[in-house]
């Protein structure tokens, strides 16, 4: 059989013409290596890693790794040279289509994927540190018998052929994606193609219960793209797949029909005092602490502890008006983001540090109201299209997600906050206070920041960025790619990058076990929902994040390197995780609780675990003891049992003591200690399991008129994020009376 090979140090590399690539060493490998021999180890009887059937003169297969994710530990397939360093510790492949893969010693960056990790296996080369992934975002809509609307989809932002943005279907909805147009994206290649047509494309849906695609009659996933959207809200997570094994993913948030609401997606954000909600009419809501502007009504008052309604100003003589058409929502220690379906920005609360994005270097700069952000001048704002008298160089398209983060209030050192916006051509900007690079990382640190800026030409890797995941405490920012990647930069004294090591101060690589598919940042740690179905964590997890309670201090660590949080993926029971959120404590939501003893599914499906026993919403106040994984208690959302149907969890973080949840009836809940009346529920009260937000208790099931008083004499006003329940009250008493 034809082959050609080279020799480097003591390791030999040949490839075959039939594709298949050996390897062989003249001595066997130490515990030392890096891999050089691009195969895995295995572990014996006694859980010791070694490298099998290496020994002298002896020859193995190289396996796939990277360049076939379905057969990691199979062959590898389609080689045409092969190259290896004099010393032997590293090897170089491509492939029939031009694909760098390389594997060994990784310590100065020698294998090309973004990463210092050494590979034991065949690691795609990456160009701007991007790897291969399906795009999919094109597709037609089908809502009430009118066809073939066409939308564009951003991972979890719509766009209409008008441009206005979207963030949820509804319910009865149908999705066709357009095959025609999906594209499968290499990477970086000898042969300088980056894209290519993909084939044998299946689609799948990892939440059933909310969207499922077309069954396939001859067994298997979908083949035709054709989504049904089912009469449940949530989220699921739509996934395509080609023979070659790459894969794409986009989330979907599906809410009611009905023509009373827009197409919104709910959204809840904890602040360092305060919580702000995002209804699904497009208007924005908030309560807690308002001693700095926070719930950006006019007023500058100690606190509110009910929700009230955020205005915004055009400008400086306008009226103030209701914040409407907003999206998207994100807030920091003490100031808030809003984006608008027209793509724009607003802010308020305080900016001391620059994260309002109005151009101010006042020491005392705050907003009552809801104000544009500016753009990258103050002569337009972030989000204005291309027309106009400035040069569409200077304007940046829509605007389709945002990001704030930060903690404390005034001029002092310890304060931080900042914000940031990604526009649809995938440019990421960011503005306020410049700690360790974690707004601009080339630009000087701690300085404040008060205009956006454009990063992404300065940081390649973060291109084709998909969205936006901040911290807790303005420390440090993530970004998810569209191949599954998370880079992080920003204070890197926790392993937050996740590279195994503490000295980068580059936008980094996390070397993630498996795809992912959704990530939330904490305090100083960050976890990740992978494409397995796993979760992942890392960073400061030494509060019991992982889930083994305080009897596992073996767990109580801080991780550099992204681990599994397996007591995590065993409560599950063979359920999704779909969201979730981590600070000191972590939550998950799955698509449904997991399997019942009967093997039916449990509407059960929200568990936490960690420190500080009040925002675990599990009935204790404890805030020394660590807990393990468990269901949060029914509190006022039902007479008893754990909480069910939760489509939306936000924690608190340092000076925030609360967690804030959403059932799927649209109602809003939260627990914890309740300084400021950040609860929201009419008082200071703190509450240990969840306690309805606003000031009455009625649930209203599966949007019926079903009521449930508790201690009220009569109905009041009742806070829901869907629609406003008032009136339908008042006709289901009518009818009873």
């Amino acid at each position: 059989m034809d082959s050609n090979g080279v020799t480097a140090g003591e390791s030999a590399f040949v490839t075959y013409i039939n594709g298949h690539s050996r390897v062989r060493r003249n001595n066997q490998i130490d515990d030392k290596n890096g891999g050089q021999l691009g195969i895995d180890t295995v572990n014996d009887a006694d859980g010791n890693a070694y490298y099998p059937d290496v020994k002298d003169n002896a020859v193995v297969l190289l396996h796939a790794g990277d360049s076939d994710p379905d057969h990691h530990y199979e062959p590898f397939n389609g080689a045409k040279s092969i190259a290896a360093a004099a010393n032997g510790a590293n090897g170089v492949i491509f492939d029939s289509i031009g694909k760098i893969y390389a594997w060994g010693d990784n310590t100065r960056g020698q294998i090309g994927d973004g990463t210092q990790d050494n590979r034991e296996y065949p690691a795609a080369v990456l160009i701007d540190g991007g790897g291969a992934y399906i795009d999919f975002a094109e597709a037609t809509l089908t809502r009430n018998d009118i066809s073939d609307i066409p939308i564009h989809m951003f991972y979890d932002t719509i766009m209409r052929d008008n441009g206005t943005l979207e963030t949820a279907v509804r319910q009865n909805d149908v999705i066709q994606i357009d095959l025609d147009n999906v594209v499968g994206v290499i990477g970086f290649t000898l042969f300088g193609e980056s894209a290519y047509k993909p084939t044998g494309l299946t689609f799948e849906s990892l939440n059933t219960e909310v969207a499922e695609f077309e069954a396939n009659p001859n067994g298997g996933n979908n083949t035709t793209g054709k989504l049904y959207i089912k009469q449940k809200t949530g989220v699921t997570y739509l996934v395509a797949k080609d023979s070659r094994g790459n894969t794409g993913t986009i989330k979907l948030n599906v809410i009611p029909a009905g023509n009373d609401r827009s197409n919104v997606m709910p959204m809840i954000a904890v602040g360092e005092n305060h919580t702000i909600a995002l209804r699904s009419d497009g208007t924005v809501w908030s309560w807690g602490n308002n001693s700095y502007g926070q719930s950006g009504n006019g007023s500058k008052s100690s606190y509110t502890t009910i929700p009230v309604q955020v205005l915004k100003r055009e400008n400086a003589t306008a009226s103030p008006s209701a914040l409407t058409n907003v999206i998207k929502i994100a807030t920091g220690g003490n100031h808030s983001l809003a984006l608008t379906s027209d793509g724009h920005v607003y802010a308020w609360g305080t900016g001391v540090k620059g994260a309002l994005g109005n151009g101010s270097q006042t020491e005392f700069n705050v907003h009552k109201y809801a104000v544009r952000v500016y753009g990258t001048t103050r002569s337009y704002y972030l989000g204005d299209s291309a027309e106009g008298t400035v040069t569409e160089s200077i304007y940046g398209s829509r605007i389709i997600d945002i990001a704030a983060a930060g903690t404390g209030s005034d001029s002092k050192e310890g304060t931080k906050q900042y914000s940031y916006a990604i526009d649809a051509d995938g440019n990421i900007f960011g503005w306020g206070y410049n700690y360790k690079g974690v707004v601009s990382p080339q630009d000087t640190y701690n300085a404040k920041m008060t205009l956006p800026r454009n990063i992404t030409t300065r940081n390649t890797i973060l291109k084709s960025a998909r969205k936006l995941i901040p911290d807790k405490l303005g420390d440090t920012m993530h970004v998810l790619k569209a191949d599954g990647q998370i880079i992080t930069w920003g204070d890197n004294s926790n392993g937050i990058y996740g590279i195994g090591e503490n000295i980068s101060t580059s936008p980094s690589r996390a070397s993630l076990p498996e795809k992912a598919i959704a990530a939330f940042g904490g305090t100083n740690n960050i976890m990740a929902i992978l494409m397995d179905g796993g979760v992942a964590m890392w960073g400061d997890l030494r509060q019991g994040q992982l889930g083994y309670g305080s009897d596992s201090p073996e767990y109580l660590t801080v991780e550099k390197t992204p681990v599994r949080a397996y007591n995590f993926e065993w409560a599950q029971r063979g359920a999704f995780p779909l969201s979730g959120d981590i600070s000191e404590y972590v939550q998950v939501i799955y698509a449904n609780g997991g399997h019942n003893d009967d093997g039916s599914y449990s509407s059960e499906n929200l568990w936490s675990a960690g420190m500080y026993g009040a925002m675990l919403g599990r009935g204790t106040e404890h805030d020394n003891e660590i807990l393990p994984v468990g269901r949060v208690l029914a509190g006022k959302t039902d007479v008893s049992g754990y909480v069910k149907n939760v489509i939306l969890v936000s924690n608190g973080r340092t000076n925030s003591d609360i967690s804030v949840i959403t059932t799927d009836n649209g109602a809003v809940w939260a627990y914890g200690i309740n300084e400021n009346g950040i609860i929201g529920d009419g008082t200071t009260v703190d509450r240990y399991e969840p306690a309805r937000v606003g000031t009455a208790y009625f649930l209203f099931d599966k949007y019926t008129y079903s009521l449930r008083v508790d201690d009220v004499e009569e109905p009041k006003t009742s806070y829901n994020i869907f629609i406003q329940l008032v009136e339908r009250c008042r006709r289901y008493f009518n009818r009873r009376s």
